[in-house]
C-alpha cells in the first residue's frame, strides 16, 4: 500500500452540533476513525497521521489566544477538550502510525516525511505548495463511499507561502502527545486555553485542577516555578483576561493520579450529578461543561504515567457510561 500522510487537525472528526454533547462527539468519532482507516485501506492507502505537538511561534500562539478569549465571550467550545490527545489514541487503536510533530513548523515535519516515504499528503493547507523539489502528490480533501475512499486532487493555482527547502534530515517527532512539551524542553509556562463553554459563568477548570497539576509536576521532578496562563472572564470589567500566576511542584494530591475517578470527585464533586445544572445553563453547554471537568483531571493522571499510553478514551469512555452520558 501506498503510504498517505494525513494532517489530522485539518479535518473536522469530531461531531459537532447545537444538541451534541462532547461525549456523545467522542463517541461517534470513535467509530468514524476507525471506519475511515479501514477505507483508506481498501482503497490502497496506509495512513500515517501527524498531530501538532511544537510550541507556536509568536504569531500563532497571538492568533491562537484571540480565539480562546472568543470562546470564553461567546461561551463556544466546539470540539471536545484533548481532541489531539483524543485523536492520537484513536488512530493508534486502528493500528495507524501517529506522529506528534515537535518543530516549530509542523508543516515541515509533514512534507519531509512524505517525501522521504514516496507518499502522498492529505491536507487543504496549501502551504505543503511551498517545499522546493517536494515529488509528492497533495489531496486536499476525502470522502468515505461505500466503503472506499475518494481523494480530492489539490487544485493548482490556490495561494500559498514563500518557496521553502525540504527539511535534511526528518524532524523529531514523539508517538504520544506532548501535552507537556514546553515544560519536558526547560521552558517553565503552561498556557491553555478553555475546555468549557461555562468559562465565563462557572470558571476555568484548567485553574480549579491545578493542585493536581501540582502534584504531576512533582512527579516529573520539576523543581521551579511554573507559570502558568489561562483565560477567565472578568465580571469586573466585563471582558476576558488571561490570569498569570506562578506555582511550584506540590505533592499533596499525587496519590489522585493514579485514582482518576478519585481525583475527579475530590476535585470536581459537581461533576458527578450531570442532571443538577445550576440554573440560567442550557443542558447541552452543561454537559459539556461535566465532560469538560473529567477531561481535564484524566488527562493529568494520564500524563502522570507517560509509558503507559491510550488511557485517555477509556476513562472517558467508563466515566461516561457510569453517568449515562456515553
Amino acid at each position: 500500500m501506498s503510504p498517505i500522510c494525513i494532517d489530522a487537525l485539518n479535518f473536522q472528526w469530531f461531531k459537532a452540533g447545537p444538541r451534541v454533547t462532547h461525549w456523545q462527539s467522542v463517541a461517534t468519532a470513535r467509530g468514524g476513525v476507525g471506519r475511515t482507516v479501514d477505507a483508506f485501506r481498501r482503497t490502497g492507502w496506509e495512513p500515517i497521521v501527524f498531530i501538532d505537538a511544537a510550541l507556536k511561534t509568536s504569531e500563532a500562539q497571538l492568533k491562537w489566544q484571540r480565539r480562546r478569549k472568543e470562546e470564553v465571550k461567546k461561551e463556544e467550545k466546539r470540539v471536545p477538550q484533548a481532541n489531539s490527545v483524543i485523536l492520537g489514541e484513536l488512530f493508534s487503536d486502528a493500528g495507524v502510525q501517529v506522529h506528534y510533530s515537535l518543530a516549530s513548523d509542523p508543516d515541515d515535519t509533514l512534507a519531509a516525511y512524505a517525501q522521504h516515504l514516496g507518499g502522498a499528503v492529505l491536507s487543504s493547507d496549501g502551504d505543503y505548495q511551498r517545499y522546493i523539489g517536494a515529488t509528492y502528490k497533495q489531496y486536499s480533501t476525502f470522502e468515505v463511499s461505500q466503503g472506499t475512499v475518494i481523494l480530492q486532487p489539490w487544485q493548482k493555482g490556490k495561494r500559498s507561502s514563500s518557496p521553502r527547502n525540504l527539511p535534511e534530515q526528518l524532524p523529531a517527532t514523539q508517538s504520544t502527545s506532548g501535552a507537556l512539551t514546553e515544560i519536558q524542553q526547560g521552558i517553565m509556562q503552561y498556557m491553555r486555553g478553555a475546555p468549557s463553554p461555562l468559562v465565563r459563568k462557572l470558571g476555568n477548570p484548567h485553574v480549579t485542577v491545578r493542585s493536581l497539576r501540582q502534584a504531576l509536576y512533582s512527579r516529573m521532578g520539576v523543581t521551579e516555578l511554573v507559570v502558568e496562563k489561562f483565560p477567565v472572564w472578568s465580571e469586573e470589567n466585563q471582558q476576558v483576561e488571561w490570569t498569570e500566576e506562578s506555582v511550584g511542584p506540590d505533592p499533596t494530591l499525587a496519590h489522585l493520579l493514579d485514582h482518576p475517578q478519585q481525583a475527579v470527585a475530590h476535585i470536581f464533586p459537581e461533576a458527578l450529578s450531570p442532571n443538577q445544572k445550576p440554573p440560567g445553563v442550557q443542558n447541552v453547554q452543561w454537559l459539556n461543561h461535566v465532560y469538560a471537568m473529567h477531561a481535564v483531571v484524566f488527562e493529568l493522571c494520564c500524563l502522570s504515567k507517560p509509558g503507559e499510553v491510550g488511557k485517555l478514551v477509556p476513562m472517558l469512555e467508563t466515566a461516561g457510561r457510569g453517568l449515562g452520558l456515553w
